[in-house]
């Protein structure tokens, strides 16, 4: 988490430079917010020592949220490819 956040000022610059990356940007940004979220939950709900739960709540946002981010990052190189 702390490299992407770290790097993503820089890829976000270049994104805002081509229309579709641009329109696509605020939804990669939407859904990274949720994941990190989701993995600090699940983080907080294991160092409670609530494991079986940290595991469940972890394999949701595997299922959903990240999927959801994977298909933005992956428009956004669509749209930096064929830039």
């Amino acid at each position: 988490m702390d490299n992407y956040e770290k790097t993503w000022p820089d890829y976000k610059a270049l994104g805002m430079r081509a229309e579709k990356a641009a329109a696509e940007i605020p939804n990669t940004e939407k859904k990274w917010a949720e994941y990190k979220s989701g993995i600090q939950e699940a983080r907080k709900l294991a160092d409670a020592g609530r494991t079986q739960e940290a595991w469940t709540y972890y394999k949701k946002v595997e299922a959903d949220v990240t999927q959801e981010l994977l298909k933005s990052l992956v428009a956004l190189q669509k749209a930096a490819d064929d830039n």
